[in-house]
């Protein structure tokens, strides 16, 4: 039988959408690894990135909580009881100040390119999620993932355009992966 600690440990990973942190952070560290960045480096901006994308996920069923409570929404754990809201908040935050305080490990250039991905994501959840520029965070937020890479490396560069501009159409596309699944319900709340 799980604990409650545990519990809570599973639901909080839930909330940080693990699926496509891992995804994503993933395609920035392999990215890494492909532009002759040193595994051990590239380790390191798997897990940058992956705290920024856990930021994101968590402030995403922290800022959701009373949409998903007014749709009935039980799988969510700050419905079911399993997570607090306020859990989240701090999780999300949390997150978010370690993956900017890493990403200083590499420069400031890096560091400012972490915080322009942090805000896309969060951009996202405040709000532009529920209108038409719903796209533009994830275009942004993936675009910026080559160029923190560039700027994580050793020897730093700048990531050619087209990288830049085949990242942000990944970025639309996994947008509208994510959304078209749950486009019905979504327009219920």
């Amino acid at each position: 039988m799980i604990g409650t600690a545990s519990k809570k440990v599973l639901a909080l990973i839930n909330s940080s959408h693990p699926i496509p942190c891992l995804a994503v952070a993933s395609f920035a560290g392999l990215f890494a690894i492909g532009s002759g960045i040193a595994w051990d480096r590239s380790l390191l901006v798997f897990f940058v990135v992956l705290l920024q994308q856990i930021s994101v996920g968590l402030s995403n069923d922290w800022l959701d909580y009373k949409i998903d409570l007014k749709a009935g929404r039980t799988d969510k754990p700050t419905v079911n009881g399993t997570v607090k809201v306020s859990e989240l908040r701090a999780g999300a935050v949390a997150a978010a100040v370690v993956a900017q305080a890493t990403a200083f490990i590499f420069g400031p250039t890096a560091a400012l390119v972490m915080f322009g991905m942090l805000a896309a994501g969060w951009a996202y959840n405040l709000g532009m999620k529920s209108n038409w520029t719903s796209f533009i965070p994830y275009a942004v937020g993936f675009g910026l993932i080559p160029i923190f890479v560039g700027q994580a490396s050793t020897e730093t560069f700048w990531t050619e355009s087209w990288i830049v501009i085949a990242a942000s159409l990944l970025g639309v596309s996994a947008h509208f992966a994510n959304v078209l699944p749950d486009i019905e319900a979504d327009r219920l709340t």
